[in-house]
Formats: C-alpha cells, structure tokens, sequence
C-alpha cells in the first residue's frame, strides 16, 4: 500500500534530488568503419519500409553522429548509433543503428529526423537495459512528437510506455492569417525513475504540465503527475491510497 505522504514524498524527491542517469558514448564501442561494414541495410523497423541494399552492394554513404552501450537478453552487449544518410531524401535521412558485435551485424531500427537517445537505464536490474528516446517534428509553427519507453527482442524495439508532447504556439491565436483560428496549447512531458515501493525497481514519476488559453500570452497552466510501478514488462498505473 503506498499512502498519499510516502506518494507525494516520493514525487517531491524524483523531481528534485532524483539525478539523471543517461551515459555518454562507450569507448568499447566498435569503430564507425566496423559499423559500416556490418550494416546490412535489412530492414527499417518503423514505419515498414524496406531498403534495397546489402553487404554485396556498393556501400551508402553513412555519418555516425553517437554510439551508446546497451545490454540485452543473455547479458548480449549491444549499441545503439545515430546516424545520418546523406544521399536519402529529407524525410529518410536520420535514424538509429542497433549494433551487435556479437553477430557481427547492424541493422537500421529507428527512422526519423529528430531523434534523440535521452537515457539507458536498467530499470528491474535484471540485466537488459530499456531505452528512453525523444522523436520530434517541427512543422508550420508546431511542434510535436512523443517520448517513449522501450527494450529490444532481438532486433525489434518493444515500447513498454509512451506519451506525446506539443506545443502550438507559433501556428494559433488571434494575429495569424489562418482563415480558422486555433486555441492555443501547450504540453510538456518529464520523467524521472526512482523506486517508489521500496522493491529495488525504478519505477516512473511522470510529471504533465500543461498550457492552454486563445492566445500564447494568455495561457492558463494545469499539472498533473502519474505514478507507474515497473512490473515484469510493464509500467502499472497506481494511485496513493486514501490515509
């Protein structure tokens, strides 16, 4: 039973005493020229598409921009790599890498233009690391994505949480020449891990803040903070029990 002090204690102490735990690049990392010569271009995971191109082909040319360390089942060591093609068209050119030395393979699991690996955390200790990232896309005065939580099987990233983010605020209000006048809104997402039930786990405080109002200087803010217990492999929704 977690009672509303030890609930809102727990909150306070994500938000403030709470560090964050994302790590930079490995320096056990394989090198960019090994990458590029396991990169057997397979498969593009999200959104199903499919590149023509393998070892036996002449090689894309290829930018890697970061490598981060990653565990996955049976304690495999594994990497993850953002990259950028440059010969893509604009919509294609971005993406993730998963990296695994001991298959001496790469594949290309994530596309998209703005994608960022925010964190690597184990968070149930049971030796396979979750992943959080940020995918977002600036478009006509908006802009808006999603922040996800995932594990990999095998090649295939799992998402065990996720939650979108927006914010309106160059395309609405009374002053654009839009025929239809939007309101404006804003949404901002942060996570934090900590152990809120005492069970070794590291579980997610999620805190929502939120903005509306018609015009972006006239913005009325609401919060809202979410508790999730880590169980197995998923993110339990809970709520502190009345004292």
């Amino acid at each position: 039973m977690i009672t509303q002090t030890f609930f809102w204690l727990v909150v306070v102490l994500a938000f403030v005493a709470h560090p964050f735990l994302s790590a930079g690049a490995d320096a056990s990392a394989p090198s960019s020229a090994k990458i590029k010569q396991w990169l057997s271009y397979a498969k593009v995971l999200d959104r199903g598409i499919l590149w023509q191109a393998n070892r036996a082909q002449s090689p894309e040319e290829i930018d890697i921009s970061k490598v981060q360390r990653i565990r996955l089942k049976d304690n495999e060591e594994a990497f993850l790599a953002l990259v950028y093609f440059p010969n893509r068209g604009r919509c294609c050119s971005s993406g993730i890498l998963l990296v695994r030395p001991g298959l001496e393979e790469a594949r290309q699991v994530y596309q998209d233009n703005t994608i960022e690996i925010d964190e690597v955390i184990d968070v149930d200790r049971d030796g396979i690391e979750e992943v959080v990232m940020t995918q977002s896309m600036l478009a006509q005065g908006v802009n808006a994505g999603a922040k996800t939580i995932l594990r990999f099987d095998g090649w295939s990233p799992v998402a065990l949480h996720r939650i979108g983010f927006e914010d309106n605020t160059g395309a609405c209000g009374s002053e654009l020449a839009f025929a239809i006048k939007h309101p404006c809104h804003i949404v901002e997402v942060k996570w934090t891990f900590v152990d809120v039930n005492g069970d070794g786990t590291q579980d997610l405080v999620e805190c929502i803040k939120s903005e509306d109002g018609p015009e972006p200087d006239q913005l009325r803010q609401t919060t809202k903070v979410n508790v999730y217990l880590f169980r197995g492999t998923e993110f339990v929704p809970v709520s502190p029990e009345p004292r």
